[in-house]
């Protein structure tokens, strides 16, 4: 691993209510629920999307200035551009230039995410260009522009944050909290053994630790590397699932070929894990089922019906108190 990825494990705790571990998952449960807990977020329409942090992939597909690459949001209506810029800083924007509305980074298909390497950002439409930090560098036709202020014409921003490697974003302009504050403290001790973080008990049977980052982010290590698992939504009952796995070099020809090994058994299990799951979420549709019966070992199930209610709520409340300060303005 290299030193981002070894940052990401040593010390690694559980907060409830951002992330939890699977080895934690008895301490975390029975300060949730005991008894069945309710369907209805899984089918009902009404509820909206929040603009929760999103995690994004790792830093090094950004290695260099003016690197860059795209995510399409569409149950939020926005394309995301995640670039590194000459200052060496990540940052993101909504995919959009601000002269006409078009969409600014994309190839062929205006909706096919890409990426690559660029020195500046730059509108095909009609040719306006704009610095990797967001700000115009060159309008097309500057004299037929009237009472123009470049300053108010840059790329809109997007709250980014990059912890342990990994590239996070927020959707919410209001947002205050930085990924760190989110996420919690951790350290590096600076050694080349087992973090302590992983394998608590230095079990010899161990697999995996799987650590969850509500809302849409899994991280899973295990003695030969790490898995990561993207949820995107596409709608209010659909998404994708992106994974991505990650190795040391192998030093050996048996090394390859056990990673190969892992590569085709994570596949399997996670076809088996998602092959159920269209058809789940059509019978929740049909609302013939009110609640779920988890036992001791779904621990991490409830916590993470917990958090999602409780993430609901947060939502629910700031939704209605909009509507009550417009109503009062009005």
């Amino acid at each position: 691993m290299d030193g981002d990825s070894r940052a990401i494990v040593d010390d690694l705790v559980a907060y409830p209510g951002h992330c939890c571990a699977a080895s934690d998952a008895v301490e975390v449960g029975r300060t949730v629920w005991a008894a069945p807990f309710p369907v209805t977020l899984l089918r009902s329409s009404s509820q909206k999307v929040t603009r929760e942090k999103a995690c994004y992939r790792r830093g090094l597909i950004l290695p260099r200035a003016g690197s860059y690459f795209t995510r399409e949001i569409a149950v939020l209506d926005t394309s995301v551009l995640v670039v590194r810029d000459s200052d060496d800083t990540i940052r993101a924007f909504h995919n959009i230039c601000p002269h006409r509305g078009n969409k600014l980074m994309w190839r062929d298909d205006p909706f096919q995410e890409t990426e690559g390497t660029a020195p500046l950002l730059y509108c095909r439409f009609h040719g306006w260009q704009f610095n990797l930090d967001g700000s115009l560098k060159k309008p097309s036709r500057r004299d037929l522009l009237l009472d123009f202020n470049p300053d108010n014409c840059a790329v809109p921003s997007i709250r980014c944050d990059t912890w342990g490697g990994f590239v996070f974003i927020h959707l919410d302009p209001d947002n205050t909290l930085g990924v760190r504050d989110f996420l919690g403290d951790f350290k590096i001790p600076g050694t080349r053994s087992l973090p302590k973080g992983l394998n608590p008990t230095r079990s010899d049977k161990y697999g995996f630790d799987s650590f969850q980052f509500f809302p849409n982010f899994v991280l899973i290590f295990s003695s030969s590397g790490f898995t990561t698992h993207l949820h995107w939504p596409t709608g209010t009952h659909s998404h994708v699932v992106g994974v991505d796995m990650y190795f040391r070099p192998a030093p050996t020809h048996r090394e390859r070929i056990a990673q190969e090994l892992t590569v085709s058994f994570l596949n399997d299990i996670v076809l088996e894990d998602a092959s159920p799951l269209e058809g789940m979420q059509a019978m929740l549709n049909s609302g013939a089922l009110k609640q779920f019966h988890a036992n001791d070992e779904e621990i991490l199930v409830r916590h993470l019906h917990k958090a999602v209610q409780d993430a609901v709520a947060v939502g629910e409340r700031h939704t209605v108190e909009v509507l009550d300060s417009d109503s009062g303005a009005k």
